[in-house]
């Protein structure tokens, strides 16, 4: 394999495994961890450009750190020090990846806040995540055609059960607008039937909570 296709599906199959392990062995997703999270900034961010696999290791890293202001904890890593990616770059190149909300330095964030516990058992933040940046936002160009094979790890994977028995794609929605359980529930469907045309092709979408209790 390339070079140049292996470095995604390495980034790939870190959030998947983050993703897929399971509800009872998983500690929750929570916290800002800069040792863990800059070598992978480093590695795809290293160009200085909202890349796709760049953008995709920055919104991982504020969803599970609590928002923008882990970058800036990020920044004085060694990996980035050595890249030459200071807090102003990273936020910079976050906000370019969702389209331009973002503090433009890292004393705008202020003091740090506690980040939610993720207690879904899913790591639902890196579904949310994947399936926004692999399965492209409702009506673009990228949403029209038949779902790519890391839209459909993410789609497939939220099948699973989480904690409780409440399956995984049903945190989706709260996370991501663009995502409700009819369109995840779409994909899946598009997703088995060019994989595995026997399987099932339906999520039970009756068993998540209602929007009061998810």
């Amino acid at each position: 394999m390339a070079p140049s296709r292996l470095l995604p599906c390495l980034l790939l199959a870190v959030l998947l495994l983050l993703a897929a392990a399971p509800a009872g062995h998983a500690a929750p997703v929570h916290g800002c961890q800069p040792e863990v999270l800059a070598p992978t900034v480093a590695l795809f961010c290293a160009r200085g450009q909202p890349a796709q696999w760049c953008c995709q290791a920055l919104v991982h890293s504020a969803s599970v750190g609590g928002g923008a202001r882990c970058l800036c904890r990020l920044a004085a890593e060694d990996p980035l020090v050595r890249a030459r990616l200071g807090g102003t770059d990273l936020l910079r190149l976050y906000a370019a990846c969702r389209g331009g909300r973002a503090a433009s330095t890292c004393a705008d964030h202020g003091g740090a806040a506690e980040p939610p516990v993720d207690r879904s058992g899913c790591a639902a933040a890196v579904l949310a995540d994947q399936m926004e940046l692999f399965c492209g936002r409702r009506g673009s160009s990228s949403s029209s055609g038949p779902p790519n094979p890391p839209c459909c790890e993410a789609v497939v994977g939220s099948a699973r059960k989480g904690a409780d028995g409440v399956p995984c794609f049903c945190h989706v929605p709260v996370l991501s607008s663009g995502f409700d359980v009819d369109r995840i529930s779409s994909l899946y469907a598009a997703c088995v039937a060019a994989s595995d045309p026997g399987a099932v092709p339906h999520l039970a979408v009756y068993m998540c909570p209602s929007s009061d209790g998810v």
